[in-house]
């Protein structure tokens, strides 16, 4: 069932991109079409030899690998080998959101706590729902899943009222992002966490700004470096983790 839905969403970014000279002349459409016969190929390995070596944290498929995810970003192809969830679509830095979640939750994190998601994906949040936790409020920038179109860098709620706040890949598309995360200081509770993903850029040791979103990098307004951790300091929080582009930071009792 996965493969004949990605299947139908490769078609489609084919049809929506066919008008493009680009998209033709840069090759674009080959590589969707080998990532069509990738994927093929994996659920026929994985039908005929029935190995189970991974396990999405998301939604708990199993499988011999995670699949190829290949994305366009304007004209650019974007290809990472075995990153995507083939039944729940999550991808790797989801899944690291949701391992480092369920430590929490399952350990100091209240029931009754109150939880914002800002730019929320739909892996993540299946996930969170399946734990019971009610008091969930989401927004993005656009209507689609969230609950409410807000600015993160204006959010419409009072000071302190959220014990855990979630934020994967979208300050990087944030004209003002230190306004971004002053605001998610203020929306914390004290005592309160925020975890926070953005891409590091290897060997950058400080941030760039791009002046306007890079096409080339879905829509990135900057390239974050190795200064990020001071970033979030200067914004109020304390960082507790930092590992592989996910920040554990802290509003200080």
């Amino acid at each position: 069932m996965y493969v004949v839905r990605h299947f139908a969403f490769v078609s489609l970014t084919i049809a929506r991109n066919s008008y493009k000279l680009e998209f033709w002349l840069r090759g674009a459409w080959l590589w969707l079409f080998w990532d069509l016969l990738v994927w093929s190929r994996d659920l026929v390995s994985l039908l005929l030899t029935g190995k189970r070596k991974v396990e999405c944290e998301c939604c708990g498929w199993r499988g011999t690998r995670f699949f190829l995810h290949t994305c366009l970003s304007g004209a650019k192809v974007h290809r990472f080998k075995e990153e995507a969830c083939p039944s729940c679509g999550a991808l790797k830095r989801q899944r690291q959101l949701v391992r480092h979640l369920a430590g929490k939750i399952g350990g100091s994190l209240p029931k009754t706590a109150r939880i914002l998601a800002v730019g929320p994906g739909r892996a993540e949040l299946r996930w969170l729902r399946r734990q019971g936790r009610a008091d969930l409020v989401t927004v993005d920038i656009r209507s689609g899943i969230a609950m409410a179109v807000m600015d993160m860098s204006r959010m419409a709620f009072r000071d302190g009222c959220f014990d855990l706040v979630l934020c994967s890949h979208v300050v990087e598309h944030v004209t003002e992002d230190f306004a971004a995360m002053k605001e998610m200081w203020r929306v914390l509770k004290r005592g309160g966490t925020c975890l926070i993903q953005v891409p590091i850029r290897d060997g950058l040791p400080t941030t760039v700004e791009y002046g306007k979103p890079n096409r080339e990098e879905f829509d990135h307004v900057r390239a974050y470096g190795a200064d990020f951790k001071g970033r979030l300091e200067a914004a109020g929080f304390v960082v507790s983790h930092s590992d592989d582009e996910l920040f554990e930071a802290t509003k200080s009792a």
